[in-house]
């Protein structure tokens, strides 16, 4: 019976991997290992460290949505990502006086409603550190008219609105 709807990722990965081991074995040569079939364990949190990034960024999300001078946001989740053992950039940052980077801009950008562009780069409440792109970026930011901050809660996303 064939199976219905999408095949998943990883399921192509199992079915390329499959008939690269069969050409490797009519060619007589031995088996490539491209794809990593496991999967990582993701790590145990520890309470003792705050609330994780995605969570404060979730609560932050939610406040926005709902705040009468934001006229528009935009989640930006990642820089870049691995696809068939490639790296793949999502963009690129090009600040003035720097090399093109495909990392350091904010967790979340956007605009008021009376036209001010805003970033908040996101980090856990206890232990999250700003890097030199991301302090770079809010750096730029700030000096171009707009408003940017670190955030590690939704009170300090209120308050940097107000």
């Amino acid at each position: 019976m064939k199976p219905r709807g999408r095949v998943g990722h990883g399921e192509k990965l199992r079915r390329n991997q499959a008939v690269m081991d069969f050409y490797a074995d009519l060619a007589g040569k031995p088996r490539v290992e491209r794809f990593a079939p496991e999967k990582r364990e993701k790590p145990v949190h520890d309470p003792s460290t705050g609330r994780l990034e995605r969570d404060v960024k979730s609560d932050i999300v939610h406040e926005l949505r709902h705040h009468p001078k934001v006229a528009w946001f935009a989640e930006i989740n990642s820089g870049e990502w691995v696809s068939d053992n490639r790296r793949i950039k999502g963009y690129y940052l090009h600040i003035p006086g720097e090399k093109q980077v495909s990392s350091g801009i904010a967790d979340i950008i956007g605009q008021l409603k009376g036209g001010q562009f805003f970033a908040i780069e996101v980090k856990r409440e206890i232990g999250g550190v700003v890097s030199d792109k991301q302090a770079a970026f809010i750096s730029v930011v700030q000096e171009g008219g707009g408003r940017a901050t670190v955030a590690r809660s939704s009170k300090e996303v209120i308050q940097f609105l107000y």
